[in-house]
């Protein structure tokens, strides 16, 4: 009885901070009450309550442990991985960072500098799809609709959780209102919203994610061969349709092999013993590639966002990072420590939620402009940020969510025999 008494007076307490919380966000002299935000503001904390409380009694081991770092705190994961998110999400915060100081700049050589770490940080993203790549092509085959159950709501759910929050910063909690459903979905598909231009790198691992089940059948029936001349022609593909227009040599046709779903194949190439034999070859590679973008950014810059994202300087310098990590796997990065796996837990999290707190906390309210104290404290609040709303608000979206997934099933066991 003492305990429920202590549960119910702790949501109460909670859910009255909270809404008081995202009352005074849009703040505009006296704090205006509303009975109908109140009780969504208490049916999320309640929510979220319950189902921490659920899963806690049927945890086995330390429930603080599997919230903070995921996978039991350390089971069966590949630490090099945790390494290279965690590395993907630095360079997209400070790439961000980067771009938002260039306007204050004086003299060619510091802007010149900055276009050589920004264009080094682009990285980030072929980065990113490849992790993806390299894991879910790897994984174990399982059914269409398990596969879309376990791993399309891991990205599906948190870039509808945190769309719902941007929405909410941007106009409060009246846009949660029935009425305003409908303008929601649309805005979110279409990711009009002007808080949110970085959703399209969660957009692009999302459209990966749908395709991953039938380009994992694909590569599971190619030899090292057939693997290695794909990924060739992947590279051969986006360097063609990239620099051969610079010359006035157009394509009329195009093919999926310039899609970021490439990218994702070179990823999992990257963890074969293929891409061992090779391994000269993209060092290699890469020096040319750093090399050749430095130059141009220095002679050419108006030509330097060729050396950007799906190009293949960008993806060959991708793949000297993740091999890098990669071979030295069983070694230097065979032990991820506690804060990274924490890190790597809520990697995507903090790639949703780092736009907002560079931009409106970071720099506009504290003031930081010094680069590498901006990405510090951005990684540091946004950390903070996700943990607290991943175990809010985006723990209720997945539990809804997987009840919608499970509604079809359940009504099939429960159906009259013989029907």
């Amino acid at each position: 009885m003492i305990k429920k008494a202590a549960f119910a007076v702790s949501v109460f307490l909670a859910t009255i901070i909270i809404y008081v919380f995202t009352e005074l966000i849009h703040w505009e002299g006296r704090l205006s009450l509303s009975i109908r935000n109140y009780l969504m503001v208490a049916l999320v904390v309640t929510a979220s309550a319950v189902i921490h409380l659920y899963r806690r009694r049927h945890t086995a081991g330390s429930y603080g442990r599997e919230l903070l770092m995921g996978y039991g705190g350390g089971r069966q994961r590949i630490a090099y991985f945790d390494y290279l998110r965690v590395f993907a999400m630095i360079l997209v915060i400070t790439l961000h960072t980067l771009q938002g100081s260039l306007a204050g700049l004086e003299g060619d050589a510091a802007v010149c500098l900055w276009n050589i770490l920004i264009g080094l940080c682009f990285v980030c993203n072929p980065l990113f799809v490849m992790v993806s790549g390299a894991l879910l092509l790897n994984g174990r085959e399982e059914p269409l609709h398990i596969f879309y159950r376990k791993r399309v709501m891991r990205v599906l759910v948190p870039m509808i959780g945190y769309y719902l929050f941007y929405s909410f910063w941007a106009d409060g909690l009246s846009v949660f209102y029935p009425s305003g459903w409908m303008k929601l979905i649309q805005e979110f598909t279409a990711n009009t919203n002007v808080f949110t231009p970085h959703f399209w790198l969660a957009f692009v691992i999302l459209m990966f994610y749908i395709s991953a089940p039938f380009l994992r059948v694909m590569v599971k029936n190619m030899d090292d061969a057939m693997l290695s001349g794909m990924v060739l022609v992947i590279f051969l593909v986006h360097g063609i349709f990239l620099y051969l227009p610079l010359w006035g040599i157009n394509f009329a046709g195009t093919t999926w092999l310039l899609g970021w779903e490439s990218v994702g194949l070179v990823g999992y190439f990257c963890t074969t013993k293929a891409a061992e034999r090779y391994r000269r070859v993209f060092w290699a590679g890469g020096g040319i590639a750093l090399l050749s973008m430095i130059y141009v950014t220095v002679r050419m810059e108006e030509y330097s966002s060729l050396f950007y994202n799906t190009s293949p300087a960008a993806m060959i310098l991708a793949c000297v990072c993740f091999l890098f990590f990669r071979f030295h796997g069983s070694g230097l990065f065979a032990k991820a420590p506690a804060l990274l796996m924490v890190l790597s837990k809520y990697s995507f999290s903090i790639l949703l939620i780092h736009w907002l707190v560079l931009n409106y906390i970071v720099k506009q309210a504290l003031g930081i402009t010094f680069v590498p104290l901006a990405v510090f404290c951005t990684l540091a609040v946004s950390l903070a940020a996700a943990f607290f709303y991943d175990n809010l608000v985006i723990v209720c979206l997945e539990w809804l969510f997987a009840q919608i997934f499970d509604l079809p099933g359940r009504v099939r066991r429960n159906a009259p025999a013989g029907r």
